[in-house]
């Protein structure tokens, strides 16, 4: 009986790994393709001012909103990923 919970824990730890990888996966895709609209004209980009010292830093939105997509990719990758 103990051998079957423990495949049971075994494989719905690998369902979980997988089921996460897609939503990741395509989180990234998304981001990306919307990244892609608002370059080409399509869509808006994101309106955001970030303010350091009392200098405001216009088009932040535009910096924030390209780095999402790079961010998505690389939370999977490394060695201990594979741990």
């Amino acid at each position: 009986m103990v051998a079957w919970v423990r495949s049971l824990v075994v494989a719905a730890g690998w369902i979980m790994q997988r089921v996460t990888f897609v939503i990741l996966a395509l989180f990234g895709l998304g981001s990306l393709a919307y990244t892609l609209g608002c370059a080409f004209g399509y869509l808006p980009w994101l309106d955001m001012t970030a303010t350091f010292g009392g200098v405001a830093y216009p088009q932040t939105g535009q910096v924030v909103q390209v780095s999402r997509p790079s961010a998505a990719q690389h939370t999977d990758a490394g060695p201990s990923a594979s741990r």
